[in-house]
């Protein structure tokens, strides 16, 4: 075969072989995104179902909204945030595998700052800052109450199910310890 003939059959066949690259990579894609939404359907349904009230109001309302919920990367320690720019939230990535119990627990704190900011509260004063942080800890502790009962979820092994539990614990028996530690973790978003 003359060499110009092999060179395009070479060309050929990379890039034959870079377009089912790029398919498999879009596919792959598109089951994470399916994964990751089958994941958050779950939590919302679980929000609904765990709480006639203002929790069910929250699960509507960001299903009514269509807010956006993806995995990312955040400083250590922050489990998810609301994005008022974007309106979006974002949970951990380390936390993509944790339970649909735990994530829905996330997406409460971070729902209520959604449901605060489309009901016109933002935060703006220090004052206001806090009381939405103690709004958003606490609608979290009444989903993982209703979920798993006044003690929290028992033998749990996964990470932020602990951090719920701790939670739960401090909201409940430690209310003014907890108020005082709000303030200290918040106090340079607050100020």
């Amino acid at each position: 075969m003359p060499a110009h003939l092999q060179e395009a059959a070479a060309a050929a066949a990379s890039a034959v072989a870079a377009r089912e690259e790029a398919a498999a990579a879009a596919a792959a894609a598109a089951e994470e995104a399916r994964a990751k939404r089958e994941v958050v359907d779950r939590a919302l349904g679980m929000i609904r179902v765990a709480d006639s009230g203002p929790l069910q109001e929250l699960a509507t309302l960001m299903i009514q909204r269509n807010v956006p919920v993806d995995f990312g990367p955040l400083p250590p320690g922050v489990y998810g945030v609301w994005d008022t720019r974007r309106q979006t939230i974002t949970i951990a990535e380390g936390y993509r595998i944790s339970s649909v119990e735990g994530i829905a627990a996330v997406l409460v704190h971070e729902g209520t700052h959604a449901y605060d900011f489309y009901r016109g509260r933002t935060g703006r004063t220090r004052a206001d800052c806090y009381d939405l942080e103690g709004r958003a800890f606490g609608n979290q502790a009444r989903l993982w109450e209703a979920l798993h009962g006044k003690n929290g979820k028992p033998g749990a092994t996964d990470p932020l199910e602990k951090e719920m539990n701790i939670i739960l614990a401090r909201v409940n028996e430690y209310p003014t310890t907890f108020a005082i530690d709000l303030l200290a973790l918040y106090q340079h978003q607050c100020a």
